[in-house]
């Protein structure tokens, strides 16, 4: 069933029916395919013809409205279920028969197999769930008493609507004080990223918790994400930014440097793209449908065992620093901790090719 495809057929207004039925105190809500759903995501004939062949009632999402905030719930299908809230302004996917919880009015919902190309919801106002409070400090209480608010200046714009601000004004060089390393220290990693893992969202940033990590101590609040659809290359990357620090921007090709900045959101089609961040600069790889980094019978070099294990390659003799790291990065990239995530499955698969190939050579 290509439900993802079917979704996009049809001109569904989810708000103006979520809306209604919260309105008529209904507070869960759901969303797929069977006669018990609230929302049905196809019409009729699309809708009796699935049923027919399902036999079943497939609840794709459900939403509740609850005094904390909204919940989105997804059910048992491998349909993409996304949320953006103004707390955590980036598409993250909620688990698999897992939800998310704390969700105001204003934030978004999406369904579809990734967010660029997805069915877009934003969550309605509702009596039933809140909107999120205003907090303010004591000291911007005292700060907005004594001076009135003043408005930003805006920026100059070219005629083709982009800012003509210069860009070394807008503070997209990084400080001469960075000592991060070469301008292309992390192309190699983007690379073996953007080739070989499966994923429909990989997250970057120096927590260790995200899919491709920058080991860079100046890059400590940079949060991004690049999704993708790992079946349709064609369509290109494109780039959420969660966390504005270092001053990222893009330049697409052919095209002049534009500085992003938190919340944006950028697509990036095509090879030759660019992306900055603090003192580094990363050349998008062609978009093509990922592959395995190592065939199923295929030995890894002592270099790519090295490489993907993070170890110097002299260190390969030191049988406790390689158990050591292997044991670290199997814990962090293990399927069952990640819920099967296939950009973290990919990488894991890497590490046990890779550490059974060093055994088998230590022998």
């Amino acid at each position: 069933m290509v439900l993802a495809r079917l979704i996009q057929t049809q001109a569904v207004d989810l708000a103006g029916e979520v809306s209604a039925l919260l309105a008529s105190g209904k507070r869960r809500i759901t969303l797929g395919l069977g006669p018990g759903v609230d929302v049905p995501l196809l019409d009729e004939e699309l809708h009796a013809a699935e049923v027919a062949m399902l036999d079943r009632e497939l609840v794709v999402a459900a939403i509740r409205a609850e005094p904390d905030g909204y919940v989105v719930e997804r059910g048992a299908t491998n349909f993409g279920v996304y949320v953006w809230s103004e707390r955590d302004p980036i598409w993250a996917s909620v688990p698999w028969m897992g939800e998310v919880r704390g969700l105001r009015p204003g934030d978004k919902l999406a369904l579809g197999s990734t967010p660029a190309e997805a069915v877009k919801l934003i969550f309605p106002d509702s009596p039933l769930v809140p909107s999120a409070p205003v907090r303010r400090t004591e000291r911007q209480k005292r700060a907005a008493e004594r001076s009135p608010p003043t408005p930003a200046p805006q920026p100059k714009t070219s005629p083709t609507g982009r800012s003509a601000t210069p860009i070394s004004s807008r503070r997209a060089t990084p400080p001469r004080s960075w000592a991060g390393g070469p301008p292309h220290r992390y192309q190699h990693l983007f690379d073996v990223a953007l080739r070989h893992w499966r994923y429909a969202m990989l997250t970057v940033g120096t927590d260790p918790k995200c899919t491709l990590v920058l080991d860079d101590p100046e890059l400590a609040d940079l949060r991004l994400a690049i999704g993708r659809n790992p079946q349709h290359p064609e369509r290109g990357y494109e780039l959420f930014v969660k966390a504005a620090a270092c001053n990222p921007w893009v330049a697409l090709e052919g095209d002049s440097v534009r500085p992003v900045d938190k919340g944006a959101v950028e697509r990036l089609q095509g090879p030759g793209n660019r992306l900055g961040f603090g003192p580094y600069v990363v050349v998008l790889p062609e978009p093509v449908v990922p592959t395995p980094r190592f065939a199923p019978r295929q030995v890894p070099t002592k270099a790519e065992i090295a490489d993907v294990l993070g170890v110097a390659e002299l260190d390969l003799t030191d049988s406790e620093k390689v158990k050591g790291r292997y044991r670290d990065l199997a814990r962090r990239y293990h399927p069952d901790r990640n819920s099967g995530d296939p950009g973290d499955t990919s990488r894991f698969l890497e590490i046990q090719t890779c550490f059974d190939a060093w055994r088998q050579s230590a022998r």
